[in-house]
């Protein structure tokens, strides 16, 4: 089940780590970046830049206890929520920036 929750986040654009860590923290609750790694399986040097990669796009989020910082994962649906919303402002950003092509008069009609 996690390979096929792993794949797809990867369809949507995130990396291989992003989506491992990403099912980690939602699968194990709030970690410190150690247990990340090790819930995630990936290595512990890569685990940072990973959880900052995700918390920069607003999908993981930091929550200091005492003198240890723990890492939370938004919900899927709110996951979900995100990933609509840059899809969408991404295709009206590109509709803005494409010229209207028109077809050709040449062109082969079907």
């Amino acid at each position: 089940m996690d390979e096929a929750v792993i794949n797809r986040l990867q369809v949507l654009g995130f990396s291989l780590y992003e989506a491992k860590a990403y099912v980690g923290l939602l699968r194990h609750g709030p970690q410190n970046g150690n247990e990340v790694a090790k819930s995630a399986g990936l290595p512990s040097s890569k685990i940072y830049a990973t959880l900052e990669r995700l918390a920069a796009k607003g999908l993981v989020h930091t929550v200091h206890r005492d003198t240890t910082t723990q890492y939370v994962c938004v919900s899927p649906d709110e996951l979900l929520h995100r990933l609509r919303e840059d899809y969408e402002s991404r295709s009206t950003t590109s509709r803005r920036r494409c010229p209207r092509w028109r077809p050709s008069s040449r062109a082969p009609r079907c």
